[in-house]
Parts: C-alpha cells; structure tokens; sequence
C-alpha cells in the first residue's frame, strides 16, 4: 500500500502549535515504522483530540485506518483535511480514489482519481496506478448500472463448507458435479497448514447431496485445479510438491478403468516446467490443453498457455496465448468450451470490478483469438471470481467466489446470459459394436 510521505518521518514543520498534539503525533510515527496500526490511531485519535485542525495528524490516521482497511473511517478523514486544506496533500485524491472503488461509490472514484491527475501526479508510479482506477472506477459504474439479466446463488451447505471449495466439473446432464476443497490442518502449537483434495456430490431431486472424496492412488499432497476430457475418462489436475516433478506445482494425468482412477502420472513433452505450471483444460478433442503457467517468456505473473498433442502422446512446447488474452497482471483458471471456440479465464491484470474478474474470448473462422473481454456484473464483483465452469449446453454456469466472505471461497451457480454464452453443442451418445 502506498503512504504519505509524513510516515518516512517528513515531519519537520508541523502545522500544530499544541505540545501534547504534538507528542501524541510523534508516538504514532513510532507506531506506524513498527506497523501497529491500532496503536498510532489511538495516538492519532488523542493528537486531534488536542488539535482538530492538525493536517499531519489527518493524514497520518487516514494512512492507519487504511491499513486496518477501515475504509470508512479512512474516507470520512480524508474528506475532513480536504475541506480544510484542498492542496494540502494532493495524494489524498489518489487515496480517496482507491477508497471510493473499494467502498463501491463509483463516481466519486472517478471524480478524486481526474482530481489528482489534474493536478499533476507527482510520482510516475501512482499516476499509473491512479490512471488504472481511473478505468476500472468507469467500467464499474457502467457494470452496475447496466447488469445482466442472470441472479447468483450460492450451493446448499453439502457442497460450501467453512472451508473452501473451488468449482472443477460438472457433467453434461448436471446430475453429477466435482470441486476441490481445501481444508486447514494444524500442525502443532499456533501453526496452520492446508490439504486440497477432490471432492464429488450427485444431485438428487433437484438436491445436491453429501459430497464424499474421490479415491485417487496418489502421493500424500495437495490436489488441485482439475479438469476432465470430454468422455471422462481422462483427468488432468494440479500436483505440487510431489517427489517426481519438475518446479512447484505440475500437472498430472489419471485415466479411469473399471470405475477406478489409475495412478497419476506427470504429463510427457514439455508441458511441466521447473515454474508454477496449473490449472489445466483440455479441448473437447483430447488434444489442445490450456494451462496457467508462471514460466519465462509470458507477459508478466502468470499466464494462458496452449499445448498441442502430438502423434506419440508427448506434448509439444507450450506457446503463449498472446497479448490478446494476457496481460502485466495474473491471468489463470482457463476454461476451453466444448465448442472449441469460447475460452473463459480469470484475471486481476485487466480492467475490471476488482480483485480477480472472470473474463471471455473467442476464437473466429481465421482462428484468432478476440481480445478478452470482462463478463461483466453481477458475476464479477469487487471480491475474487477465480474460476468458472459453464454447462456443456450453455445454459447454466458454476463459479468460484469469496464475495460472502473476503477470506472464503465457495461455489456458486447461476443462468448463462446469452451475452456471455458459449456456442450450444449436440452430444450423441452410443456404442459402435461392429465395422
């Protein structure tokens, strides 16, 4: 987070006659090098007590309140210096314009952010950054005002727990659907650790029921990001950390025989790299893959990357899915649609609600990629939307979500709008018994 410039201890000069304003601002400098927010508010709180036109002490109890996110109490001091003195700190602007975003008031963030830049930006990094808050206020505020024609609803507590779940699967005819859960462990005094896994529940009735956990013959460790080939025989997902891969995080491969998931099995070519590689979606066809990958040569944090099949089995070298869908920011969670033509992903590096927003784009006849587009409101939100899973009909979506909760995520579903749709797809089942 950025602070004003009085934390780096530019206090020389103070615009406070009164001695124990004064020393009560001292103590809270102190407080805020050592980052106990609490304790330089109180100072704070005690300085203006004794002098409640001291600027300085404003400004530095906006910074405190910012950084326990008291986004209110940030808002309504920063408004108080403003009245008192409008070019006191003209960074102010900036903050209040990330405050206002954060709180949901649109057009005042539209309107500090073209304040501050009208002044004149004194630092390239926040005129950056105040220039993307800029866009991000104005697509909000055109976001909620014009939202699509869809409800969101959160899944019955047989799939959401207090932990969190992350939408993978679900199949063709809805009766069936598989998420990973992530469970705290602790590990001795105060410590806390995590297992992912995968979990299963079947709908009854219209009812999603208990879910129970999917039996896999793998190393102890954590699971995730999982997608299934078009048949469901085939399941490729996330593995990190165990003893036969390449960086942190690879993808691995089970194939289903007799009701039963085979041993996992690192994919072969050149899909695992020694980098963060996850979150895999494989084509309708069994052979295009798209992953997230935080290897060389991408655009910035992680991106989309495509692997081909090629005649041995091997995957070929990942190419990057261009600038068209990856940008400076994290790009990860690709979905590829059936259709072959509508690829979803989540991102928190293009304009957006805030947070991760979920974003489309599609393939045209000459094969090239349409630049990714946000979905849009009420999906997204200003929390994170870090994945989604649409039905093979197009009709209904599932996503991940802590928008209940900034420090849990859980599954919601909700009817596709015909904006954000894929293409609709036949499928024919049957068996071939003879030439």
């Amino acid at each position: 987070m950025l602070l004003s410039a009085v934390i780096c201890g530019q206090s020389s000069g103070l615009g406070s006659s009164n001695k124990k304003a004064i020393k009560y601002y001292k103590q809270a400098e102190a407080f805020m090098r050592q980052q106990k927010y609490a304790e330089a508010e109180s100072s704070l709180t005690k300085a203006l007590e004794k002098d409640g036109d001291f600027k300085e002490a404003m400004l530095l109890i906006g910074d405190a309140y910012r950084e326990q996110t008291k986004l209110v109490e940030a808002i309504n001091i920063y408004e108080r210096l403003i009245s008192a003195d409008s070019l006191f700190y003209t960074a102010v602007y900036y903050f209040l314009g990330d405050l206002y975003l954060d709180n949901e008031q649109y057009e005042d963030a539209i309107t500090a952010y073209k304040k501050y830049l009208a002044l004149g930006a004194k630092k390239p990094e926040q005129a950056l950054l105040a220039g993307f808050g800029y866009e991000r206020a104005k697509f909000a505020k055109e976001a909620t005002e014009n939202p699509l024609d869809t409800r969101i609803q959160k899944l019955n507590d047989k799939i959401n727990t207090g932990n969190d779940e992350y939408i993978n699967y679900v199949s063709e005819d809805g009766s069936s659907m598989i998420f990973t859960r992530k469970e705290q462990e602790k590990t001795g005094f105060a410590g806390t650790s995590f297992r992912e896994y995968f979990i299963e529940s079947k709908k009854e009735d219209g009812k999603w029921q208990q879910a129970r956990k999917i039996s896999i013959p793998y190393i102890e460790g954590n699971t995730g990001g999982m997608t299934l080939s078009f048949d469901g025989k085939q399941m490729y997902f996330t593995a990190c950390n165990w003893p036969d891969s390449k960086g942190g995080c690879d993808i691995y491969n089970s194939t289903l025989v007799s009701s039963k998931w085979g041993k996992p099995h690192p994919l072969k070519g050149n899909i695992n790299s020694t980098a963060w590689d996850s979150q895999a979606s494989i084509s309708a066809d069994g052979e295009k893959l798209y992953f997230s990958s935080k290897r060389a040569g991408g655009m910035g944090g992680s991106d989309i990357w495509k692997s081909i099949k090629l005649e041995d089995g091997r995957w070929s070298r990942p190419i990057n899915m261009g600038d068209s869908i990856n940008g400076p920011g994290d790009e990860m969670a690709p979905y590829i649609h059936p259709d072959g033509k509508t690829l979803y992903y989540s991102s928190r590096g293009g304009i957006g609600m805030g947070g991760f927003d979920i974003f489309i784009s599609r393939k045209d006849i000459s094969g090239i990629w349409s630049k990714g587009t946000n979905i849009g409101y009420p999906i997204n939100t200003k929390y994170d939307e870090i994945n989604i899973f649409p039905a093979l009909r197009g009709d209904k979506a599932w996503i991940s979500s802590n928008r209940e909760d900034s420090s849990l995520f859980d599954i919601f579903t909700f009817d596709m709008p015909t904006e954000i749709s894929p293409e609709e797809i036949i499928i024919l089942k049957g068996k071939v018994i003879d030439s």
